[in-house]
């Protein structure tokens, strides 16, 4: 949530000057800011990966159930 609250701050920042990101405009917070939504990113990323693999898996295990019974 504090990463979006930066986000905010730097996007109004940018507009009130001439929309331009500068090197001095870029502080410790917007790194912070930067850090934490790439690593919401990455986890969403990775809960995808897992749900599908989890279901694979669910499906191989069903496989082999099959194939014990003949």
């Amino acid at each position: 949530s504090i990463s979006v609250v930066i986000w905010v701050v730097m996007i109004t920042m940018n507009r009130d000057a001439d929309s331009r990101i500068r090197r001095e405009n870029i502080g410790f917070s917007t790194w912070i800011a930067v850090g934490s939504s790439g690593g919401y990113l990455i986890a969403f990323i990775l809960f995808i990966i897992y749900r599908i693999d989890l279901g694979h898996r669910r499906y191989l295990k069903e496989m082999d159930m099959n194939s014990l019974r003949f």
